[in-house]
């Protein structure tokens, strides 16, 4: 599971142990709250590991393919006009 702390933008990891419980946390990064909506949809460029997509005040759909070790490759446009949606999941 993600969560991204509102007051600095940190997004955190919380990983599952598969028992019910959490694991520590693990920081990911920070600055995350320039973005209105971040999500973890899976995989969606198709190289099995799970990816990120974010959407900015414009409305611009970015994905954050992930690398397999907990980060990301360079961004990719995914779409624009997303800031017409209220929700997205």
């Amino acid at each position: 599971m993600l969560a991204r702390e509102a007051a600095n933008g940190r997004l955190w990891l919380y990983r599952g142990t598969g028992t019910g419980s959490w694991l520590p946390r693990v920081l990911l990064g920070t600055g995350w709250n320039a973005l209105t909506a971040v999500m973890s949809p899976g995989d969606l460029n198709g190289d099995r590991t799970p990816d990120v997509l974010a959407r900015d005040s414009a409305g611009v759909l970015w994905l954050y393919p992930g690398n397999g070790a907990g980060k990301w490759l360079p961004r990719v446009r995914a779409g624009t006009g997303w800031n017409i949606m209220n929700a997205i999941f």
